[in-house]
């Protein structure tokens, strides 16, 4: 009877500092997260793959999906504070444009930081939301918005000290499908 309290006592014991440590490794994105989300987002994104072209992917958005498709920055705000359906990932130092094709109106939200050079975004519209994501060089700091209709719109990346990540809130999209496309 003592010979099973003890080992019953060392398996709760076990398991209460398992529990503990799977809390501290997803509070702290360690080693075991890290894993788990490069293998959902490989089993989920869609890649543009032509050779000499940049990593441009789109995930389903929610709170620890990184911002970047080659950093792991997020931001400390989910989904339901932004409001926002999907992340088009794009590396963190691209430095050009990529093309967007919607398929109905959509609300835009462009992630920025006060040492890039933000004048492409004078037509978009302020938002009171304050993001929490650090970087080494440059932390985003501010978020506009922008309401985009149906069509072909060319994104350029932001810069020149880091891009600018592109989430869009699409209201009616199912998880698994955007109205929208990468071109």
């Amino acid at each position: 009877m003592v010979f099973k309290f003890k080992i019953f006592s060392v398996g709760v014991t076990i398991f209460i500092i398992g529990v503990f440590l799977g809390l501290l490794s997803y509070k702290e994105n360690y080693w075991p997260r890290k894993i788990l989300h490069s293998l959902k987002s490989s089993a989920t994104y869609k890649e543009n793959t032509s050779i000499g072209k940049p990593k441009i992917r789109v995930l389903p958005y929610s709170q620890g999906i990184p911002l970047y498709s080659d950093r792991l920055y997020e931001t400390s705000l989910g989904s339901d504070y932004l409001d926002t359906d999907f992340v088009i990932q794009i590396p963190r130092h691209f430095d050009g444009n990529f093309s967007v094709v919607f398929n109905k109106q959509v609300t835009a939200y462009r992630f920025l930081s006060s040492k890039n050079d933000n004048s492409i975004f004078e037509d978009w519209e302020p938002t009171k939301i304050r993001p929490n994501v650090k970087g080494v060089n440059a932390n985003l700091t501010s978020v506009v918005s922008k309401i985009i209709g149906p069509g072909c719109v060319n994104f350029q990346s932001g810069g020149p000290i880091c891009s600018s990540p592109l989430l869009i809130s699409d209201y009616n999209a199912t998880i698994r499908k955007p109205s929208f496309k990468l071109q």
